[in-house]
């Protein structure tokens, strides 16, 4: 999920700024370019967001506000926004002297599948706000949408197959690597077929499947005999605890 940057500021109702003022005083390994697209980060619920900064802004206040917002990216209005405020380098003097990082952040609602604004202004003495820069961050929820498919619908044995998952998003999926199972229709059922010998996992191990498409090629057994086969993963909800099973079913001639 993005979105132009200055879409976003009007969506959220914030006058569009440049965030250079505020990228001036983040670690020097983080990108100072002004970013015209806004990008959906995924988290978990009750996880710490937010920038980090090097070094604190002399005589201004931090402010960082997490809003729900919906899929227009327009405020949500059921909870008030979280407001946190930074008015002084919550830092030790020996975390200074080291040179770390500290974090003007937020704790993530436990509401999933949801979408929030998170706006860090950078607050002057008077009161008006200088510049400030605006990230998106979604919750996932048990929620997965997508498909397999196969390059062809008619196989020989021995024929590289290419499977395609599509994810139509919101939520990122993970899955094992190039794990499947190869299944052949025996009636109104499916039986597993050898896994020893048809089911694959790589040092890939676990992947993500971010929103778009993820293709693997798949050498079938030489030996399979005419019929109804279909290859089946489990995906999950990156993220949550959930997952379910994708499948596709295509012919041996």
């Amino acid at each position: 999920m993005k979105w132009p940057t200055r879409d976003v500021y009007e969506s959220i109702g914030h006058p569009f700024q440049s965030g250079t003022k505020l990228q001036a005083l983040l670690p020097d390994q983080f990108p100072k370019n002004s970013q015209e697209i806004t990008y959906a980060f995924q988290t978990a619920p009750n996880q710490d967001q937010g920038l980090y900064f090097q070094h604190f802004p002399t005589d201004k206040t931090i402010r960082t506000t997490l809003t729900e917002v919906d899929a227009e990216l327009r405020p949500i209005h059921t909870l008030p926004p979280n407001v946190q405020t930074l008015s002084a380098d919550p830092r030790s003097d020996e975390d200074i002297v080291h040179k770390f990082p500290f974090r003007a952040e937020v704790v993530m609602p436990e509401k999933p599948d949801s979408l929030y604004s998170l706006l860090t202004e950078l607050v002057e003495k008077d009161g008006s706000v200088s510049d400030s820069i605006v990230q998106i961050y979604y919750i996932p929820g048990k929620v997965i949408h997508a498909e397999m498919s196969t390059d062809k619908a008619v196989y020989t044995a021995g024929d590289e197959l290419q499977l395609k998952i599509t994810n139509h998003g919101p939520t990122n999926l993970t899955h094992h690597g190039r794990m499947y199972d190869l299944e052949i229709k025996k009636g109104d059922n499916w039986k597993v077929l050898n896994k020893k010998a048809v089911t694959y996992m790589t040092l890939e191990g676990y992947a993500p499947i971010t929103v778009g498409s993820y293709s693997q090629n798949i050498k079938l057994p030489d030996n399979l005999q005419p019929g109804t086969y279909r290859i089946v993963k489990s995906v999950g909800a990156d993220l949550t605890n959930y997952g379910t099973t994708l499948s596709v079913a295509f012919e041996v001639q």
